[in-house]
Order: C-alpha cells, then structure tokens, then sequence
C-alpha cells in the first residue's frame, strides 16, 4: 500500500517524489533505499494496523504472491497471514533458490515446500522457486502473475 501521510510507517512515498514518478515503476521510500543503497529501514507498523490491512485486501477477489524464505522458512511463514489466505488464490514464491545445491530437484523442494504449508491449512494453486538475486524463474513468475490475475489486482505478501 503506498502512502503519503507518515514517513515512518511503510508504503510511504514522499508527495513530490509520487507527483513525478511514473505509477508503474513506483516503490515505496524503504524499498528504494534497499533496493539502491542496501540499506535496511525497520518496518514500525503496529501489529493491530497490519492485521486491519490484512483482513481489507484478504476480503478482496485478487490474486495473493506470498514471498518466503527458503533458508527461514518457519520465520517467513506468518500464521496470521496464513489464516486470512486460507482459500484464496495465492502463488507461493520460495525466494534464495541461488544457495541450495543444484543437485536438489526444483520439483522435490516445490513438494516440500507444499507439505510444509499443508500442514498450516495453506493450500497455494502454484508454487515458485525463485532467485532475485539471480533472477532465476523472475520472468516466470511475472508472467504466471500476469497469466493469474485476469485483471484483478495483485498483493504481495511476505518478508523482505
């Protein structure tokens, strides 16, 4: 969600920077700065404030990309968020890819992954493993988004 009102909660995207920039390309100010300057800003949203957002989109008819870690993944898996998913349309993405060994099967790890959020009531229509820092499976996760959506919008959920 991008914001204007409060710098310190995320989505904030500064006036002037939102007046001048181009909507399909535009990034919040934390993501600008990890993105160019690694820098990481601490995310202050109260819990109760993320749950409320949470439980608005999740009514929504969208399609849901629920990013995770594969080296963390008990520590990406937000029981919260999995809860308000629980029957939606949700593309699992498993990020970091890049450090398992090339010897573990893409389809081995997709199974896996889907056993491990079964478990949780989880049940994703798709699941993506990815690199972003490869970009190992990006185009084909952006044209999966795209191929899905059939015009709604698109959430992204997950740690960064």
């Amino acid at each position: 969600m991008i914001q204007t009102e409060d710098s310190k909660l995320p989505g904030y995207v500064p006036n002037e920077v939102l007046e001048r920039n181009d909507l399909e390309h535009l990034v919040c100010q934390r993501c600008h700065k990890i993105k160019n300057y690694s820098a990481i800003m601490k995310n202050e949203m109260p819990i109760v404030q993320y749950y409320e957002i949470m439980q608005k989109i999740t009514k929504t008819n969208s399609l849901f990309v629920y990013v995770v870690d594969l080296f963390n993944l008990e520590g990406s898996l937000n029981p919260l968020v999995i809860e308000l998913l629980k029957g939606k349309d949700v593309i699992l993405v498993a990020n970091k890819r890049d450090l398992l060994p090339k010897s573990m099967k893409d389809g081995k790890i997709g199974v896996w992954l889907r056993n491990q959020v079964k478990k949780l009531g989880l049940r994703p229509k798709e699941i993506m493993l990815i690199s972003v820092k490869n970009k190992y499976h990006l185009d084909d996760l952006l044209n999966n988004i795209e191929n899905r959506r059939y015009g709604r919008d698109v959430y992204f959920l997950g740690a960064t």
